[in-house]
């Protein structure tokens, strides 16, 4: 298995440690599977083989979140500007991601993290009025692609979003997992057009799917027996000291 990933046998331990630890957070609290990702294994594997393996995984995590929510079609028309823009805005992010240097991204990747999580702890209460949530999901659309495109973390820019405008849970369950769906799709297809894919890569995309799902199970387990909030609040802590770690590493 790990000579299908072109990988050794301790960067192939750590992909797989982090897609698993992303999915327990992702399990427990909702979210953060990519921004699990792209905070820690960057610091042992490359950072364009974490970016596909994101890219492939994300479509099929977030697949079951879509069904379970019962709301895909409502959330289509409701959202359809802020998917619109996602979708125009990705390859963007993408080709903009495939003419920064390594060193460089690795640099953005850790600032977006800790930018995510610093807005994830201090959960801003933007209260956005009924009359411009269309502008606000477009201007949100543009901005997830484009970052999306260039990091695969694009999550908490909609969270925001829906949060601001009050959503019920399971419409911003609906919003999101689309918006995930959409942003894995597009960055498989552009990275596969710059040549970024091929059998290997592709290949660790795959097998990095089974511990995301373990961790997913593990984390809608955990997420019963401990407080919520507490654990939210360590694992934010953990992730901007890893995205900390990144900005300021050696890719620097």
């Amino acid at each position: 298995m790990i000579e299908a990933t072109g990988l050794t046998g301790a960067e192939f331990a750590v992909l797989l440690a982090s897609f698993l630890a992303g999915g327990l957070v992702k399990g427990a609290l909702g979210f953060g599977l990519p921004l699990v990702v792209v905070s820690t294994a960057p610091i042992f594997v490359s950072v364009d083989i974490v970016l596909i393996a994101n890219a492939t995984v994300m479509p099929f995590s977030n697949t079951l979140q879509i069904v379970q929510s019962g709301r895909v079609a409502a959330s289509i028309s409701r959202f359809r500007l802020l998917y619109i823009a996602l979708i125009l805005t990705l390859p963007f992010g993408v080709a903009l991601g495939s003419v920064i240097s390594t060193g460089m991204l690795t640099v953005v990747l850790g600032v977006v993290v800790m930018a995510f999580t610093a807005l994830q702890a201090l959960s801003p209460r933007l209260q956005i009025r009924p009359d411009l949530e269309r502008p606000f999901g477009a201007a949100t659309g543009a901005l997830a692609g484009i970052i999306g495109g260039l990091t695969t973390v694009n999550g908490p820019i909609m969270t925001l979003f829906a949060v601001g405008l009050g959503v019920e849970r399971r419409m911003m369950v609906s919003m999101q997992g689309l918006a995930y769906l959409i942003t894995g799709l597009i960055l498989a297809v552009g990275y596969a057009g710059i040549g970024l894919i091929d059998g290997s890569r592709l290949a660790t995309g795959l097998i990095c799917i089974a511990p995301a799902f373990l961790g997913m199970w593990v984390g809608n387990r955990l997420a019963q027996r401990l407080p919520q909030a507490v654990f939210r609040q360590v694992v934010l802590a953990v992730l901007f000291v890893a995205g900390a770690n990144l900005a300021l590493g050696p890719g620097a």
